[in-house]
């Protein structure tokens, strides 16, 4: 089963793929919208890799508790899942980008740490992460 990771942001969406199957996840591509509107560009990986599900990072804070941004995440599954007939999980994403900054960092030191490169790491740690914790098989 093909699976889309997705690390929402309010202007940035991070995406990543991986399959059931290999139990891998591989970066993809970042999406920029000063509007925060993504579906144009997110439409057209859709059609690329045909996923069966979306795994969404949902943003929390340390404690687990929600944070502001946890409404918006829920609300940007929901339109997914609306719009392309896909099944959305939400996978938690605390640390995620510590995780992909230092990642990014001991690969290329401080001139690897953009932005968009953050954003696709983290979709793609999300993403991982979900293969390794989930009971697909």
């Amino acid at each position: 089963m093909v699976v889309l990771g997705l690390d929402f942001g309010t202007r940035h969406l991070g995406l990543s793929v991986g399959d059931t199957d290999s139990s891998l996840a591989s970066p993809l591509t970042s999406i920029y919208n000063k509007k925060g509107d993504f579906f144009d560009a997110l439409d057209l990986e859709v059609q690329k890799w045909s996923p069966q599900l979306f795994v969404i990072g949902l943003p929390l804070n340390a404690d687990g508790t929600r944070q502001t941004l946890t409404d918006k995440v829920e609300l940007f599954g929901s339109k997914c899942q609306d719009r392309y007939s896909v099944k959305v999980v939400f996978e938690d994403e605390r640390w995620s980008t510590v995780e992909a900054r230092a990642k990014l960092f001991s690969k290329g030191g401080k001139r690897a740490i953009k932005k968009e490169a953050v954003d696709v790491e983290s979709a793609t740690i999300i993403l991982q992460q979900w293969l390794d914790g989930s009971n697909f098989r």
